[in-house]
């Protein structure tokens, strides 16, 4: 199981929000209020785009705003990128899962600053999951007390990602610009 995660322009699906509030009133015992919340969080979804110049890197979502990494990637990546306070509200997903947050001028301004420093700490990095590119290789201890190596090349490939997208997303959208998340299996 993974994330499906999406940057772009918020858009709600009017239709499955209204089905979710019918559902969640009939068959989960929200009250209208409760369900009308919880419909807004989950119909809301990122314009799906794809772009010729965006980050490609031998992906099926390549060129495109969609990632779908494994939860223990995307755990690793936040870890060693140290992106815990922008992605995470204590051990959950910021905006919910699934769900979303708003990309924010302060919040993608953090965003750039750690990637800029990442790139500094790691200097002969390439975005690549080229194995035989491998210029460093970093060990972490994870959360199941098993040490874990990760290409730092690997790391690079999902923060170009964000930072294309986040910055293209807030650049085009403004206050529209989101950070969604969904659950695939």
């Amino acid at each position: 199981m993974g994330y499906s995660f999406t940057i772009g322009k918020k858009v709600t699906d009017e239709d499955y929000y209204k089905d979710l509030v019918k559902e969640l009133i009939e068959e989960e015992n929200y009250t209208k209020e409760e369900a009308e919340v919880e419909a807004s969080r989950i119909a809301v979804k990122a314009l799906e785009e794809e772009h010729s110049k965006a980050p490609a890197f031998g992906e099926p979502t390549d060129n495109m705003n969609e990632r779908w990494p494994s939860y223990s990637a995307w755990s690793y990546m936040i870890e060693m990128t140290e992106l815990e306070r922008l992605l995470l509200n204590g051990n959950e997903v910021k905006g919910g899962h699934p769900g979303y947050f708003k990309i924010t001028a302060e919040w993608l301004e953090e965003l750039l600053f750690m990637i800029k420093r990442f790139k500094k700490r790691y200097p002969d990095c390439i975005a690549s999951y080229d194995e035989s590119l491998e210029t460093h290789s970093v060990k972490i201890q994870s959360k199941r007390d098993r040490e874990i190596t990760i290409s730092v090349n690997f790391l690079l490939c999902r923060l170009e990602w964000m930072e294309y997208w986040c910055v293209y997303a807030f650049e085009k959208y403004g206050e529209e610009a989101i950070f969604q998340n969904t659950e695939i299996y």
